[in-house]
């Protein structure tokens, strides 16, 4: 398995895709995440693939509103998570490294959360697996300072050894102060100063003069000049220091047991964060690189419709880099590249090879949004020279025997999309042996269906291949009056190897070249005689090629200013159309007001006409004989009276 691996690496590179990954692992500086890059297969199915370029998408719309993190607690994360699974003690260092940690999960934790679109797939991937980072980061805060040190007050017996340790440590050094300045020290001392040896207190005292103090020696100078004593009178303050010391130990390693063993159980949630703060980064790098190769996601089908596809790391070098179409369905599935030397057939069958592999590897590639591409399950290449000393195997054989084992791999994997790279086909042997053994090949791989792009300078290749082989032939265009290739790719028509004008343009001597042309067969020297016409029709295909793509260029402007124009129309129609609705609606209810205050006007008209009805004997007035009920009206107007 992994002698498999390492040759599938050792072809892969044989595109260019060993140099990709470098550039790839630039964008980290975490050694963990350039494990993974270093590492990277082919994705199981499509969905996964799809669902990478949405995440990517994604990243990318948070970066352009916040800026990028960096894990740089990763590596360092391996130490503590090693000691936390054998549940050992945890270290002042191991914490203080796992509080970067949980510090960077909760950093993540708010980019993610950072609402930019309704579709979140970079946080819905990342999120339900992070751990809950608040309660293990309190727990390490309360017995760690911000600069990693234990605090001194990390716990209630601490707090009380470190206030005697103060208290203690005082009265020392104001006694021994005390000590050093009297008169009668003077002749005795070296310097009038204190300093600690082996953890206690002592006094510089002159070589030979210690017999006049009482005191225990601790050390000598290097000179031999000076004795450290401990004056007999601080020993007993000494001695407790020195216990004190003793006792803050003990407690530090008692706290840090009680927080490991309440962070041992979290170790599996830990680790799972760890493996999505590395995915995390990954998709940073791959945002980034995407943002710079101003790459695309592709669409998966059944055809190969690779639009504007550019080669990327012809662009990370930030050459100026010519962009080709290419297009192959399950009837032409087989594309023979042919052209002079240099002319770029091998760049762009590495274009196409590092597209398909990209691709399913979940990367957005170098080409238009809407390119297509199958879902390949298997990418067969053969670029380079395979010369194998350890086998035994010449350059041809070692070619040989590639193609057969693309053979061998294709008849097995007959469920799965193959894709076959193959750069100079049969090419190191006899022409015409070579070339009959290339079509061969050709053919089979013809009728298993598969994807294959073939470059080649063999003359049998180029011509006759009938309309339903499922061959088409291509070529780069070649510009013959300034004698260098243009990368221009034309689809249909086959290039000429261009040996002679070569030959030609680089001053070899005109008889080497009259004596090569006699020397070719009758039907080499008819095809030279055809190639200036031939040339002639590449260049105004090409032409023709260029129109298209230009007039396909200001079309697609002009649909973008039209759906812009649309847009724009849209918006002001609802726009105008809100505004009626409101205009509408403030008139509606302007109305229902007005109705309601005519209704209450025309109620207040009833009332008042049926009070104007009432007896006025009942009315409130201003005067004395002012009545107040009925009661009051028949005690002042009794029966009878007027």
């Amino acid at each position: 398995m992994h002698e498999e691996k390492t040759e599938n690496n050792h072809r892969l590179n044989s595109i260019d895709w060993n140099r990709f990954l470098e550039e790839l692992e630039s964008f980290t500086s975490c050694e963990l995440t350039k494990e993974k890059i270093r590492d990277i297969q082919p994705l199981p199915h499509q969905n996964e693939a799809l669902q990478s370029f949405d995440r990517i998408k994604n990243c990318i719309e948070l970066l352009n509103h916040q800026p990028r993190l960096h894990f740089l607690s990763l590596d360092a994360s391996i130490s503590w998570l090693t000691h936390l699974n054998k549940e050992a003690i945890l270290k002042i260092l191991d914490l203080k490294d796992l509080r970067s940690f949980l510090l960077e999960t909760l950093s993540l934790e708010e980019f993610l959360n950072h609402e930019v679109s309704e579709k979140t797939p970079f946080a819905d991937y990342v999120l339900p697996h992070l751990i809950e980072a608040l309660p293990l980061l309190s727990a390490i805060n309360q017995i760690l300072t911000e600069d990693g040190e234990i605090k001194t007050d990390a716990s209630e017996n601490l707090f009380k050894l470190y206030q005697e340790k103060k208290k203690l440590t005082s009265e020392m050094q104001g006694e021994l102060n005390s000590l050093v300045k009297t008169y009668k020290m003077e002749p005795i001392l070296q310097d009038r100063f204190v300093t600690t040896r082996e953890g206690r207190w002592v006094i510089p005292v002159k070589s030979g003069m210690q017999h006049a103090i009482e005191g225990i020696i601790h050390d000598n100078s290097q000179s031999r000049q000076t004795v450290f004593m401990e004056p007999e009178t601080v020993v007993p303050i000494n001695n407790r220091l020195r216990k004190i010391e003793i006792e803050i130990k003990e407690e530090i390693e008692k706290l840090l047991r009680e927080l490991s063993y309440f962070l041992h159980p979290f170790y599996q949630d830990l680790k799972q964060t760890q493996k999505f703060l590395i995915e995390s980064d990954f998709i940073f790098c791959q945002a980034k690189i995407t943002q710079v190769l101003k790459a695309k996601p592709c669409q998966f089908g059944e055809t190969i419709q690779l639009q504007d596809l550019k080669n990327p790391l012809l662009l990370l070098q930030e050459e100026k880099v010519r962009a080709n179409d290419v297009e192959l369905d399950k009837k032409k599935p087989i594309l023979i590249l042919s052209g002079p030397n240099a002319g770029g057939k091998t760049v762009l069958l590495k274009s196409i090879g590092l597209a398909a592999h990209m691709a399913r590897c979940g990367f957005p590639i170098c080409a238009s949004p809407d390119s297509t591409l199958p879902f390949y399950s298997q990418i067969h290449i053969s670029v380079g020279d395979h010369q194998s000393v350890d086998q035994n195997l010449s350059t041809f054989a070692a070619h040989l025997v590639d193609l057969n084992q693309a053979l061998q791999n294709m008849n097995s994997n007959k469920s799965g999309k193959t894709l076959l790279l193959i750069d100079e086909i049969c090419g190191s042997t006899d022409p015409e042996e070579g070339g009959a053994l290339a079509r061969s090949f050709i053919e089979h791989y013809a009728e298993l269906g598969i994807f294959a792009i073939i470059t080649s300078h063999l003359g049998i290749l180029k011509l006759n291949w009938p309309e339903e082989s499922g061959v088409v032939s291509g070529s780069l265009e070649y510009d013959t009056q300034s004698g260098r290739p243009t990368y221009r790719f034309i689809y249909g028509i086959s290039g000429e190897s261009q040996a002679l004008q070569t030959a030609k343009r680089l001053g070899v001597e005109p008889q080497i070249i009259d004596r090569a042309v006699h020397l070719l067969s009758q039907e080499g020297r008819e095809r030279l005689r055809q190639q200036d016409s031939v040339e002639e029709l590449k260049t105004q295909l090409a032409k023709l090629q260029e129109d298209c793509r230009r007039k396909l260029g200001e079309l697609q402007h002009e649909k973008s200013k039209y759906e812009k124009l649309n847009r724009k129309l849209e918006n002001e129609s609802q726009k105008l159309i809100e505004e009626n609705v409101n205009e509408a609606k403030s008139t509606l209810d302007e109305m229902v007001k007005n109705v309601r205050v005519d209704q209450i006007f025309k109620n207040n008209a009833k009332i008042q006409e049926a009070k104007n009805h009432f007896p006025k004997v009942i009315k409130k007035t201003n005067s004395n004989n002012e009545v107040l009920s009925a009661e009051d009206f028949e005690r002042k107007y009794p029966p009878g009276s007027s």
